[in-house]
């Protein structure tokens, strides 16, 4: 099997040494890498090119709405804790909640402080512990602008110089390795954005630990650009940071995905993962003995409180994915048409990813018509859904490991990323893999023939995750001192 292009740039960065490169304490390979790698995918045939937006109108109302609601909130308070949140949030008991931090917050109480970063915000929230960094929005807005177009005249003739070497170093790598040219002049440019951004996330880090004063920092996403600086300012200061799994990591994902283990400063010093599975499915930059097996309260949470509802017909959840949208519709549209032909009572509910929820794909008119239910928003969870359905379809999302707990007979579309992620489920017998709607069927036909093997949930998501969680997190505090 050719290799992946992840799998050639976690060999290139190595024989190339780009973690290497610096800019003073900017590491301008480490910023760059998820840009580049996303850039090859696409080049590559292994993603779409399409990335979802909005329009200036939509920025602009998004980000009044973000300053309207962060009036009063924007000055966080000294805390033991600081957690930065995800700014997706879900809709629970008329709160939208981060399903990540919020239930650890609620623990920790008044020593909890929780930060959301970006310019959406979902009210009303449903901590009591939330603080948004907003008076930036609409500033931090104007200098992204500033920076992509007149950023070169913001740095120093040095650090100019040293920053197009890193460019030269880059385009002959990619070049060598890739066999295609990805000009220095558009590395160069990209370096420039991110060094100016870094510089400005470094002393909003600072200003941000200067007031908080945490003992502990736990973060979403911990490769993002405001995450990674706040790791690094956090390093130097001593306080120990830990990052909470997300989602389905596989060993495609770039953020999780190295040749060898690095002391880089950027980096969370603690992955708290949900299970001992996770452990084997990427390589991490942590060692072993910082990655932890706690659990994921929500998805705990949800499936207790889910009561599994027996339907008169046979009920699917499609599980959809932006990168691969128009594979999965391919395959359900001519799934639902032989059920209809063969005369089967089904329903089918296509499930959108958040991120897809204000997209219109040219395939809805074409999965209405074949009678399947389109559930565009998180009115009615993923949760829900499992609770009444008997199969899941899906590509790689994280949501197939969280059906699996619900029992469910489990289909994966055969699509670049499946392997990388959900290889280890239909090889091992915990799924099937199907390439085409008829070959879904055939398997459908096969439910229930004794070859699914059990699925073992506390291996994939510990018991007891809170209580895992906090003395995890307690423990790191204690150790830290």
């Amino acid at each position: 099997m050719a290799e992946s292009v992840l799998e050639k740039l976690i060999k290139m960065e190595d024989e190339y040494s780009l973690f290497d490169l610096k800019c003073g304490d900017f590491r301008p390979w480490g910023y760059l890498r998820w840009r580049i790698f996303g850039d090859m995918e696409i080049k590559f045939g292994e993603v779409s090119g399409t990335r979802f937006g909005s329009s200036i109108f939509e920025k602009l109302k998004k980000m009044a709405d973000a300053y309207r609601v962060s009036i009063g909130k924007t000055k966080p308070k000294e805390s033991k804790v600081l957690f930065i949140s995800h700014p997706r949030r879900f809709f629970s008991d008329g709160k939208y909640k981060c399903i990540y931090t919020d239930v650890l917050a609620d623990m920790y109480g008044d020593d909890a402080c929780v930060i959301e970063n970006g310019y959406v915000h979902m009210t009303p929230a449903y901590s009591r512990y939330l603080y948004y960094p907003d008076s930036d929005v609409i500033s931090g807005t104007m200098r992204d602008a500033l920076y992509s177009k007149a950023g070169d005249m913001l740095v120093n003739s040095s650090d100019k110089v040293i920053l197009k070497t890193a460019a030269e170093s880059i385009e002959n790598a990619i070049e060598n390795t890739f066999d295609t040219r990805y000009p220095k002049n558009e590395i160069y440019k990209k370096l420039i954005f991110n060094y100016l951004t870094y510089g400005h996330n470094v002393k909003r880090a600072q200003k941000l630990l200067n007031v908080v004063k945490p003992k502990l920092i736990v973060e979403v996403v911990g490769y993002t650009a405001p995450n990674m600086a706040l790791n690094e300012v956090a390093k130097k200061r001593g306080i120990p940071t830990v990052e909470l799994q997300h989602g389905v990591i596989g060993s495609g994902h770039f953020g999780y995905n190295y040749g060898k283990k690095r002391q880089l400063s950027f980096m969370p010093d603690y992955m708290c993962l949900w299970g001992d599975y996770w452990k084997e499915t990427a390589f991490f930059m942590q060692e072993n003995e910082r990655l932890l097996s706690c659990g994921y309260p929500y998805l705990e949470e949800k499936v207790s409180k889910c009561e599994r509802k027996s339907e008169e017909f046979m009920a699917i959840v499609v599980l959809s994915q932006p990168i691969v949208a128009d594979v999965i519709a391919k395959s359900i549209i001519e799934f639902a048409d032989i059920l209809d032909k063969e005369g089967a009572k089904y329903r089918i509910y296509y499930k959108l990813h958040p991120s897809e929820y204000e997209v219109e794909y040219e395939f809805f008119a074409k999965l209405e018509r074949s009678g399947v239910e389109i559930i565009k928003d998180s009115a009615v969870t993923v949760y829900e859904l499992f609770a009444r359905a008997d199969i899941q379809i899906g590509a790689f999302s994280t949501a197939i490991f969280e059906g699996m707990n619900f029992g469910l007979d489990t289909y994966i579309i055969d699509t670049p990323k499946a392997e990388a992620y959900v290889g280890d489920l239909y090889k091992n017998g915990y799924a099937a893999l199907i390439k085409s709607g008829k070959e879904l069927y055939e398997a459908c036909k096969k439910r229930g023939d004794g070859t699914k093997k059990s699925f073992d949930g506390s291996h994939f998501f510990k018991r007891n995750a809170k209580a895992n969680i906090k003395s995890e997190l307690d423990g790191i505090m204690k150790k830290e001192v």
